[in-house]
């Protein structure tokens, strides 16, 4: 879903194999919330949202299905909703809402304009070295005027994509079908965070 793979598999293909899955199985909520997860990826949003009401009816318990497109909905701008359901998610089952619950919690408060609680958040993430998460932190370090910070997470950034630009984090916040306002307001910490256009020194 990100395209990390050096030879990437077609979307169209994931989607074709998930919808596949499901109908070999039409009462396997996992099936459902992969179905539900490749079609969002793919920008087919009301065939995500049938698969995600269905993968949550069947399994209205299950802790992953639950952070999973808890975060997804959120993220598409229905934070109310996907919140509410990530922290159900968080009560019933932390260890299987890990990862998705700390980053809608920080998408949620970083939106709301709480920059202090966005990053207590981001630090809750179990992943500290990896691309989301130096795209995370620096439009939040951007907000708090902690340009050192925001560097050190940008010099990070490039030594694993040394293409990263603005356009990199437009990019980034489509993927996950975030709305243009709420894109706007990632872009401003970004902007505010001065690392556009500084070169990673060598050897980081």
């Amino acid at each position: 879903m990100f395209r990390f793979d050096e030879t990437p598999v077609p979307p169209q293909e994931i989607t074709a194999l998930a919808s596949k899955a499901v109908q070999l199985d039409p009462a396997d909520a996992r099936a459902r919330m992969v179905a539900a997860t490749a079609y969002f990826f793919n920008k087919q949003l009301d065939l995500f949202e049938r698969e995600a009401q269905q993968a949550m009816a069947l399994a209205p318990f299950d802790g992953e299905i639950l952070a999973v497109l808890g975060y997804l909905i959120a993220s598409s701008g229905q934070w109310e909703r996907g919140v509410a359901l990530v922290q159900k998610a968080n009560a019933l089952n932390a260890d299987a809402a890990i990862g998705w619950y700390q980053v809608a919690m920080y998408y949620d408060y970083y939106l709301k304009g709480d920059y202090e609680r966005a990053l207590e958040f981001r630090r809750l993430h179990p992943d500290q070295h990896a691309i989301h998460a130096y795209v995370d932190y620096i439009p939040v370090y951007g907000q708090l005027g902690r340009k050192e910070e925001a560097l050190e997470n940008w010099r990070k950034l490039l030594a694993e994509d040394r293409g990263w630009t603005a356009e990199s984090f437009e990019n980034w916040y489509h993927l996950f079908n975030m709305r243009h306002q709420d894109i706007a307001k990632m872009m401003d910490g970004v902007y505010k965070s001065g690392v556009l256009g500084v070169e990673a020194k060598p050897g980081q």
